[in-house]
Formats: C-alpha cells, sequence, structure tokens
C-alpha cells in the first residue's frame, strides 16, 4: 500500500509521501483507539514501540523538508542532524517484528477428546477467547504498520542518496543500513540496549558490544538485516512494477 501512494499521479514526491504518511497515521490512531476500548488487551506495551517507531519517520520528514528549504539559505548542517537522528532511531521500527516473540506465553488450542466429527482420534481446537487473538492482532497490525513506517523512512532517504552520488551508490547505503539495523534489533533485544544508550552512556555500551560478540552476533544480524532488505526489497519491486506499468 506505501508503494501504492508513491506512484499516484499529478502530485510530486514530497505530496506523495506526506499523504502515505498521513495514511499510516490514520492507521496507527485506529489501532490505538482499538486497544483503549476494543476490549481486553495484554499488549500495551506496543504503544511506546510504535511511537519510537514513529520518530525515524519524523526525522526523515525533516531531513526531506530541509532538502526542500535549503534555497531559503538554511544552513545544511540542520539536515545532516536530523539524517543522524532518523540512522540511530530508524531500527525501532523494523525492531516491531521481533513482538512476536509475546505470542509464546499465549494458548490458542488444547486437545478435545469428545470432539470427533471425522473420526475417533481427538481433535486439535482453537479457542476463541479473545484476550490471545486481541494480542495477536495487535501485534500483527503494529508490525505492519512498523515496517510500513521502515521502508517510507528509508526510501526518503534512500532517494536523496540515490540523487546526489547515483544508484549504485544508493544501494550500498541501503545495503550498509540494513546491516546496521539488524545488528541494533540484536543488541535491542538480546542485549535489551535502548537507541538514547548511544548518547546517555557511550563507553559502558562501548565495553559491552565488545564482550558480547561472537558468531551468534553475527547470525542474529544476519537475520534481521535479511529481513529488512527483503522488505525493502519486495517495496521497491512494486514501485518498479507500478512505474512500468505507467508507462503503458
Amino acid at each position: 500500500y506505501v508503494a501504492s501512494c508513491l506512484l499516484m499521479g499529478g502530485i510530486t514526491v514530497y505530496q506523495e509521501i506526506r499523504t502515505c504518511t498521513k495514511y499510516i497515521a490514520v492507521a496507527t490512531g485506529l489501532l490505538v483507539l482499538w486497544m483503549f476500548s476494543g476490549g481486553s488487551f495484554s499488549t500495551y506495551y506496543l504503544l511506546w514501540n510504535l511511537l519510537l517507531a514513529w520518530l525515524p519517520m519524523i526525522f526523515a520528514l525533516l531531513f526531506l523538508r530541509h532538502g526542500h528549504l535549503q534555497a531559503t539559505g538554511r544552513p545544511k548542517l540542520w539536515g545532516y542532524g536530523f539524517g543522524v537522528l532518523w540512522l540511530f532511531f530508524s531500527p525501532n521500527a523494523l525492531y516491531l517484528i521481533t513482538d512476536f516473540i509475546h505470542l509464546s506465553q499465549e494458548v490458542f488450542y488444547g486437545q478435545h477428546p469428545s470432539f470427533q466429527p471425522y473420526g475417533q482420534d481427538p481433535r486439535t481446537l482453537y479457542y476463541m477467547d479473545l484476550l490471545p487473538w486481541h494480542n495477536f492482532f495487535s501485534i500483527t497490525f503494529a508490525v505492519i504498520l512498523g515496517l510500513g513506517l521502515f521502508v517510507l523512512s528509508l526510501y526518503i532517504v534512500h532517494d536523496h542518496v540515490v540523487k546526489a552520488l547515483g544508484k549504485k551508490w544508493g544501494w550500498i547505503f541501503v545495503g550498509i543500513f540494513q546491516f546496521l539495523s539488524g545488528y541494533a534489533l540484536y543488541i535491542g533485544r538480546f542485549l535489551r540496549v535502548n537507541s538514547w544508550d548511544v548518547f546517555l552512556r557511550p563507553w559502558t555500551l562501548l565495553q559491552s558490544l565488545i564482550q558480547e560478540f561472537g558468531p551468534k552476533t553475527l547470525y542474529f544480524t544476519g537475520l534481521f538485516a535479511l529481513i529488512g532488505f527483503l522488505v525493502y526489497g519486495l517495496f521497491q519491486g512494486a514501485l518498479y512494477l507500478g512505474e512500468e506499468r505507467r508507462k503503458l
């Protein structure tokens, strides 16, 4: 859907990105409203994670807006600052995929020996208790929104790099970024490191990263990076197919 937003005709890319952002914001608001008024949940931690996922999108929009305002003489340092903040906080959007692990605490099904509609063997039935299913759907919706914010904010910066340095360096940038994001997800989930720790306790963080570095670090980093690259690759593929279709 994010890709389809960027293929709207008759408006600028800046307007298209703003339109996509508005749709994601509305969807985020509906999810929050549902969680507060739609019944029982135990996934309210998603609200904090969604807030963190929105930070890189906000910084990417500020980065984009600064690019449009450079003609007014605004110092480029502001744009670089927003870019750095985007880089530090961008893994938070992809980080939402790891919240699926919380579903391991839920009970969705069980054996019912008395339910034998097709034979004499006991059947496994899925329960319809609302709490675990609310948790499942709320996490799924949050992950979808997080991925939308992830690809859209990355697209903004990627497009800037392509225009400045060319397609080759643009994709090199994406590859490096995905690896760094994968490493950020690893240290965030397994070492319980937060984005702001880079600013608040950098030396303690560096010592911890060196001490904990090992083969599994590279393994999980690679897997997380692969997920990010596949999601963004599918997004770029949808853009390409849409552009080719518009040429027909």
